[in-house]
């Protein structure tokens, strides 16, 4: 069976379609339309991020940001349901907020109670920022001595583990950050799903 990771984030282009199982706009209009080509660019580099690590991932995404990278949390919360409800097995978050939420850290205790893997992404300044502080989420942060293939045991309060957070490390130009390291966990994460043949509730002993 395919991986089946689910995106919180801005969306898709058009050229990814292909790879999306199911896919849902969460806004202010009326209506639950799928989600429209990704405006912002960020969950699309996200996808592909990915997809490279496992190309036969099915994303499930919940489109919450719009023109910029800014939500109601209210978004984030019925996101986090709907993937409950799809059949999310991993949920990547690379997003934080510097304040907790009650609601947040509930939604994200609920979804791991039923089986699923939250990944969220940390700054490497070291801030705190929720979710990847709650510890239902597996936190991730940048970290430069990584290659694209490797992940580091960070242990430290604001970020268990460290991954490349370059777009393309050849090419440093084309920029990165820790919402991409987080990406590449997951894309990892599923790879050891699909090709590995490792049960989601064993991968955590395997990073």
């Amino acid at each position: 069976m395919n991986p089946r990771i689910g995106i919180i984030d801005s969306g898709v282009s058009e050229a990814l379609f292909p790879h999306v199982a199911v896919s849902k706009r969460f806004d202010e209009l009326p209506g639950a339309e799928p989600a429209q080509p990704d405006a912002v660019g960020h969950g699309d580099q996200l996808a592909r991020i990915i997809l490279r690590h496992c190309n036969i991932t099915e994303l499930h995404v919940a489109q919450v940001f719009q023109a910029t990278r800014q939500a109601p949390i209210s978004r984030v919360l019925d996101a986090i349901n709907w993937l409950v409800v799809s059949g999310a097995q991993i949920i990547n978050m690379s997003f934080g907020i510097g304040l907790p939420s009650d609601k947040l850290r509930d939604a994200c205790e609920y979804a791991k109670a039923r089986g699923v893997l939250l990944i969220a992404s940390a700054p490497s300044t070291g801030k705190i920022v929720f979710p990847a502080a709650y510890s239902s989420c597996l936190s991730v942060t940048g970290d430069v001595r990584c290659s694209v293939e490797q992940i580091s045991w960070l242990n430290q309060k604001h970020a268990e583990l460290g991954a490349c957070s370059m777009i393309d490390p050849s090419d440093a130009e084309q920029g990165g950050g820790a919402s991409l390291a987080c990406a590449r966990v997951t894309g990892m994460v599923a790879h050891l799903m699909a090709a590995e043949k490792i049960p989601l509730h064993k991968v955590p002993n395997y990073l």
